[in-house]
This record gives C-alpha cells, structure tokens and sequence, in this order.
C-alpha cells in the first residue's frame, strides 16, 4: 500500500521575534528567488537559536539584505553566529536586520 503525506506548511522567518537571540546560520548557497516584488537574492540556510536551543527553520530562505550578505561568502559546512540586532534605518525606510559580531563566550557557547 502506498502512503502518502500532505504539503509541507510554509512559513516565513519572523525576524521580530528573533530580535536579540544569539543565532547560528548555517548557509548552503545562494539563490534568485522570484517574489511578487521582482527578482530578489536569498541564502537558502538552517537556523537555529542558540539561546533557545532549538531549530528556527530548516532549508529557509533569507532575503534581509544585510543578512544575505553577511551569511553568503560562508564556506559550505561552516555557520555564522550572531546576536540578532537592526542597524540604522535609511529614508524612511525599516532598519535592516543584521547579525552583531558576537563575544568570545558566545562563540564557546556556539561550539
């Protein structure tokens, strides 16, 4: 008998509420998405929170663009760890998220 399953849900990474939390990305590359805004860039990654201890999402997608730059140039197999922050916001614009460089003990911890 074959069984089958239903679709996997998609869900979107609330950065919001990760506001703050030491997080460790691991990247797998990057890609060109098609959004209903035009072509945007992404990194395809696991994330986990670290203060948590638990998965934020596997195989996501991150279109902040601070954040896509900052996770890119990752080599396969290596994570980025940071403490989720905004930086300054521009022309009325949202202030982007980006990842604050972390302490040594949060890199110990991250180990």
């Amino acid at each position: 008998m074959t069984e089958f399953g239903g679709p996997s849900s998609v869900e979107a990474v609330q950065w919001k509420d990760l506001f703050g939390r030491l997080l460790a990305i691991w990247p797998y590359g990057r890609e060109t998405v098609a959004t209903k805004f035009g072509e945007k860039s992404a990194v395809r990654a696991d994330i986990y929170d670290l203060d948590a201890g638990a998965p934020v999402a596997i195989d996501a997608l991150i279109f902040p663009r601070a954040l896509v730059m900052q996770t890119s140039g990752t080599p396969l197999g290596k994570a980025v760890v940071g403490r989720l922050g905004q930086g300054e916001s521009r022309s009325g614009q949202a202030p982007p998220w980006k990842l604050a460089d972390p302490t040594p003990g949060e890199l110990q911890r991250a180990g």
